[in-house]
This record gives C-alpha cells, structure tokens and sequence, in this order.
C-alpha cells in the first residue's frame, strides 16, 4: 500500500508527505472504552472470517472463492461489509496493474 501511495504521491504535481504521528496520529492513538470494544469486537469478526476463508474446499482457490466465505461470515456475525479484498499473484503489490 504504501508503494501505491508514494507513487500517486509522486505523480501530483505539490503533493507533500509528512508523517502521520505529526498529524492524526496521536489522536487516532487515543479510544474511549466504547471505541475500544467496537475495534475488538471487529477484530474477532474479522479473526473468524478470515478462517473461513482459509477452509476454502480448493487446493488452488481464486481469489473470488476466498472472498465469498470471508463476506459471508462477516455478514452473518452482524458485520456489514462494503468489500473483501483478497489479493496475490502477479499483481498482488500493484493490484489495479
């Protein structure tokens, strides 16, 4: 991702970079305890999908075949996801190439 990022950066013209934890960093560092519980209770969701995913029935599964089971975990533990990103290949570092 972040060679992505340095490229589109690149190419616009006055673009500039600067770190992170000199902007929203320190505040995105900082949860209430309500923030708290929603990130893990997302992270056991997404622990668990991503196992399904896993027990893909091929030996040689598409990516679409790893996809499927991951959004339709998630979705039956309640999340609502707006895609699954299930990249590797030849194109896996660049995946719009």
């Amino acid at each position: 991702m972040a060679d992505f990022t340095f490229a589109v950066l690149g190419a616009l013209p006055g673009a500039k970079r600067c770190c992170t934890a000199d902007t929203v960093g320190t505040l995105m560092a900082r949860k209430d305890a309500g923030e708290f519980e929603a990130l893990k209770q997302s992270a056991l969701i997404n622990d668990a999908a991503m196992q399904a995913g896993v027990r893909a029935p091929s030996l040689d599964p598409s990516e679409r075949e790893l996809a499927t089971p991951i959004s339709e975990h998630s979705k039956s533990a309640g999340a609502a996801p707006e895609f699954s990103s299930v990249i590797f290949g030849a194109n896996s570092a660049f995946p719009s190439s």
